[in-house]
């Protein structure tokens, strides 16, 4: 999503940089969000959540929670479907020549294309 925006904007928006920054740091982004929660201890002191994480953070981190829903938002499914799905994937287990036939079916196809 984030890329195709960027393509069809001709300008890189940062987002990409952004998502992959916070992919490589989910520790530290972990370990604020903690800090927002609780009090802290740092360097002996007691360390309020409100010092840790400003307002303005919140506002960015609220955005770019909001950035990522709606990216997956395509991809979530209803709670109805999902069942339904659940349901195909149960029969699915039950039945090991089904899913051979399937196997064989798209397996071969995508092996032979490949090729």
């Amino acid at each position: 999503m984030i890329v195709s925006f960027d393509r069809h904007t001709g300008h890189e928006t940062g987002f990409k940089q952004k998502i992959w920054n916070d992919y490589n740091n989910v520790n530290d982004i972990n370990n604020l969000k903690n800090q927002s929660l609780y009090v802290s201890i740092k360097d002996d002191k007691f360390v309020s959540p409100d010092i840790v994480i400003t307002k303005d953070m919140v506002k960015d981190i609220g955005l770019w929670t909001l950035i990522r829903l709606k990216g997956i938002e395509p991809f979530i499914q209803p709670l109805p479907i999902m069942r339904e799905v659940a349901s195909g994937l149960q029969e699915l287990l039950n039945n090991p020549d089904k899913i051979k036939e399937i196997e064989d079916k798209y397996l071969s196809t995508h092996i032979e294309s490949s090729l």
